[in-house]
């Protein structure tokens, strides 16, 4: 029998997938579990491949949309986690429909395919391999993060177009950046949530994205309010659809004041480099200007995070910065102000910012940030 540290193609992952749940004496629907574990976490890591083709004019002159992906992705993590009989009709549908007889959804399976297996290569493989050794050791892996130790270089650059198309569009997309944010740093939305998203009516899943969030703001409108403490506010912003509860106050604190540290700590190490200041200066400076200027403020803290995430990864795929896998370090930092981001991602004033539309271009190509990304010597 191969061992999870054995996996490293198709064939080997099938035999795993059959011998290892046999050994462990699993029924027929734990090894299920298991299968359908090890592939939703596989088309997470693609998924901004994915996204990027139906962004395409191909895609567009199609009508086509990453919705019915999107859909298939959330089923199966709820699927891990909860695999109830409803959660696989939903499932069944779900993937009815994003494989429907349209040649062009074939067309865009078979790119995105293409592309990933060029692009991501050893990294996927590597990851399953991962995967599995985590599996067999009994963790779950719905609290894990989809990369480790962090992701790799061609995931950074396609996820920035998508997290900015979805943050153009925040009443169409608002719910799907939360779900993806949270899902990949191991901090999935409540499960609760997640599974009444899966099982809105497939009527609903076939019209178009805008119709489908409205029918997800529904849902997260009764959810909030079967869950609103006492001393908490439900609030509904009607010009960004966005909906909040509105706490005590304290823990908003204690999340602002642990993201003002970990931008600290980032300082700090860069600090620590001299070749990290040089690489990095545009990133401090938005780093710096946060703590330094607005440790109070979560849409400065926030969007910062976000332009100097945006800024690292411009400055990794033009050849200005050494890849993570070379400097693992900046991968440190990235996954760091990723979690800064989403931390703040559901904070009153941040979703209001959002809601406008805040275009992050405007802080990047500033005149004090471009003077400051220079090619390194």
């Amino acid at each position: 029998m191969i061992s999870a540290k054995d996996i490293k193609d198709r064939d080997s992952l099938k035999q795993w997938l059959k011998e290892w749940p046999d050994s462990q004496g699993m029924d027929e629907e734990a090894a299920r579990k298991v299968a359908v574990t090890i592939a939703h976490r596989v088309a997470m890591r693609v998924f901004p491949i994915t996204w990027k083709w139906f962004s395409s004019e191909a895609a567009r002159k199609r009508d086509l949309t990453a919705l019915p992906f999107l859909r298939c992705s959330l089923i199966s993590g709820v699927a891990c986690k909860y695999p109830t009989p409803e959660i696989k009709k939903a499932a069944d549908a779900a993937t009815a429909a994003a494989t429907a007889a349209d040649a062009a959804t074939d067309a865009a399976a078979t790119a995105t395919a293409a592309y990933a297996a060029d692009a991501a290569g050893d990294d996927i493989w590597g990851q399953i391999q991962d995967d599995a050794v985590l599996i067999e050791s009994g963790e779950d892996l719905s609290n894990k993060g989809l990369w480790s130790p962090t992701p790799p270089d061609w995931f950074r650059v396609d996820e920035v177009p998508m997290l900015d198309a979805w943050q153009d569009e925040p009443e169409t997309w608002g719910f799907w950046a939360r779900w993806w944010n949270y899902s990949q740093v191991g901090k999935p939305l409540d499960w609760a949530l997640q599974e009444k998203v899966a099982l809105i009516a497939d009527e609903d899943w076939e019209q178009v994205p805008e119709h489908v969030a409205g029918v997800i703001a529904g849902i997260e409108e009764a959810h909030l309010a079967e869950h609103t403490k006492l001393g908490e506010t439900l609030t509904f912003n009607p010009e960004t659809g966005n909906l909040r509860l509105d706490d005590d106050g304290a823990n908003n604190v204690d999340r602002l004041q642990s993201c003002v540290l970990k931008l600290k700590e980032i300082d700090a190490l860069v600090q620590q480099f001299d070749n990290y200041k040089g690489m990095l200066r545009a990133e401090v400076f938005l780093i710096q200007r946060a703590i330094e200027y607005h440790p109070d403020n979560p849409v400065i803290l926030h969007h910062n995070a976000k332009a100097a995430r945006e800024i690292l990864a411009g400055n990794i795929a033009n050849g200005n910065c050494p890849s993570f896998e070379q400097e693992p370090v900046l991968g440190l930092i990235d996954t760091t102000l990723l979690d800064v981001q989403s931390t703040l991602a559901n904070e009153p004033s941040v979703i209001e910012a959002n809601g406008a539309r805040a275009d992050m271009t405007k802080v990047i190509e500033s005149k004090e940030v471009q003077a400051l990304v220079r090619p390194v010597a």
